[in-house]
């Protein structure tokens, strides 16, 4: 699948960078939300993008929501969608 980055900007978080990244593919949009632990481990969650709700679910359930507020704005600005 051939994807564009449109979005990436990463916090820091104690040791650790946490960050987002947003691609337009050919079937839509897909979010990444990584973590990079102090020892360079990285986890990556990947969230294809169909919906304004099913975007808004993923934002509610992230732990780490509130320090990533800019950062999911941003997404919700380049993705088209708005949170109700």
């Amino acid at each position: 699948m051939t994807k564009h980055i449109i979005y990436e900007r990463e916090i820091p978080l104690d040791d650790e960078r946490l960050g987002l990244r947003l691609y337009r593919g050919k079937v839509g949009l897909l979010l990444e939300r990584y973590l990079v632990q102090g020892d360079q481990l990285s986890l990556v969650q990947v969230l294809p993008v169909s919906s304004r709700e099913e975007l808004q679910r993923f934002v509610l359930s992230d732990p780490h929501r509130q320090e990533l507020a800019v950062l999911y704005d941003e997404v919700l600005k380049r993705s088209g969608f708005a949170l109700a």
